[in-house]
């Protein structure tokens, strides 16, 4: 008997254990269905200030590049301008495609800051969005968007800094300058390449800018990283062309080992710096990257992420062999250049490789070579202060290097311009999947802290003695 009372005791207990698992299991099913942003983010009430209802505004109009529709966000946002007291001109590269140009002298010439932003947003595609993309629908804290992040939020806080300053009783010590462009999310030829070559006079005294390319970090919904573009990558667009597919299947494999290549290329001056800084938050790899040289020469190289070891080598990104509309075939080629590479030298060294295949190369477009900006300025350090005014002292903020893309800082580097990627919103992970993707979003709170970030900078850098 005493045996059978332990026996069911045992198989009570057994079915007891089964049972909560299988509660478990159901409950961890449902959170994990659900995204999880969704099980880290609990929204807050959702306030809308008049900074949002501009933005939602700016949304609205579809501004896709291409076909390139700069036009009507152009108009709109002189219309805002003028309404703030400000005039600014509308500068057309092209029939419908619009550049928007005012400025606010200062009392001394030379070194005055140029607010920069693209008006023009990648197209949205059909499929992937929970709200339309223009409809500018706010839900759950969230504005939803084109152009949300890439890049009208920066516009639209670039617009309402550069406003503070119109209104004020003296004027700034040095110029400001409020720039929307055209065309960036396609190279930029009918916008700032177009406004540099055409009229000049855009940049005259002007010493710093900012534009988009920072980028943030957040943890437990609190940020812990803001990074400052200091330097892009320069892209080189190849077209590779054959009577026969053979050809060009050949080069293609001759390329293959430039496409991810596994070790060092060299050095630039400034990666060790910029990784260094990185080694102080990013405590996993903090022994690798605090000194960067002695982690290559001890063969560590592999052990830094991938963004990491993409600062020390030019890469390429090779498309398949197609057949091309008028006849033969095409394969494109993309050359990831670091910053400084002549963009002429990385093309020689293609057609060096794919000459005995008699392929002919067509160059699309190229980039480059750009040099790095310095961080030793006074902006630097009053962006650097107040990312930590708006989001905590706690918050890492340091310089960085855009390893996989580029933006229209590069035509401003090389003539002398010292121009920095400033992104004063915190962003998630997930909402950076929105960036050239669906669903691209804004957290309100974050957006409006942002919009006052930047005011402060450029008041305090525009007034400063």
């Amino acid at each position: 008997m005493r045996l059978v009372n332990r026996w069911s005791s045992s198989f009570r207990w057994v079915v007891g254990l089964v049972l909560v698992v299988f509660l478990a299991l159901i409950v961890l099913t449902f959170r994990l269905s659900k995204p999880l942003e969704d099980r880290t983010y609990v929204p807050l009430e959702e306030v809308i200030t008049p900074e949002i209802t501009l933005l939602q505004e700016y949304v609205r109009i579809d501004t896709s590049n291409p076909p390139g529709r700069e036009l009507d966000g152009a108009r709109f946002l002189i219309a805002e301008l003028a309404r703030r007291g400000v005039t600014a001109e509308l500068i057309e590269s092209a029939p419908g495609r619009a550049n928007v140009y005012a400025r606010i002298k200062g009392k001394r010439r030379g070194d005055g800051l140029l607010l920069l932003h693209h008006i023009d947003v990648v197209p949205p595609g059909a499929e992937g969005w929970s709200e339309p993309p223009f409809a500018a629908k706010t839900k759950a804290n969230m504005l939803y968007g084109r152009g949300t992040l890439d890049m009208k939020s920066i516009g639209i806080s670039h617009l309402l800094a550069f406003a503070d300053l119109a209104a004020m009783e003296s004027p700034p010590q040095r110029d400001v300058v409020f720039l929307a462009v055209a065309d960036e999310e396609a190279g930029g030829a009918l916008g700032v390449a177009w406004l540099l070559a055409n009229r000049p006079d855009v940049f005259e005294d002007v010493g710093f800018a900012l534009n988009e390319g920072g980028i943030s970090e957040t943890a437990e919904e609190k940020p812990r990283l803001f990074g400052i573009e200091v330097g892009t990558r320069q892209l080189v667009n190849l077209s590779l062309k054959a009577r026969e597919r053979r050809p060009l299947e050949l080069a293609r494999t001759a390329l293959l080992p430039f496409q991810n290549p596994r070790d060092p290329e060299r050095i630039l001056p400034e990666v060790p710096g910029i990784l260094r800084n990185a080694s102080m938050y990013r405590i996993e790899k903090r022994e690798l990257l605090a000194d960067v040289e002695a982690t290559i020469a001890n063969g560590d190289f592999f052990r830094l992420s991938t963004v990491d070891r993409s600062l020390f080598f030019s890469a390429m990104s090779l498309d398949g062999v197609l057949a091309a509309p008028e006849g033969g075939f095409t394969m494109n080629v993309v050359l990831n250049n670091l910053s400084d590479v002549n963009p002429d030298d990385a093309i020689a060294r293609v057609r060096q490789i794919v000459d005995r295949f008699g392929v002919a190369i067509e160059v699309v477009s190229k980039q480059g070579p750009s040099p790095i900006t310095p961080t030793d300025s006074r902006l630097f350090a009053l962006i650097s202060e107040e990312v930590r005014r708006s989001y905590g002292d706690e918050v890492f903020v340091g310089p960085i290097i855009l390893p996989f893309s580029s933006n229209d800082s590069r035509y401003l580097r090389p003539r002398g311009i010292r121009a920095y990627g400033l992104s004063p919103f915190p962003v998630t992970l997930y909402q950076t999947w929105g960036i050239h993707g669906s669903d691209e979003r804004i957290r309100l709170d974050w957006f409006v802290e942002g919009v006052k970030l930047t005011r402060r900078v450029v008041a305090r850098f525009a007034m400063e003695q």
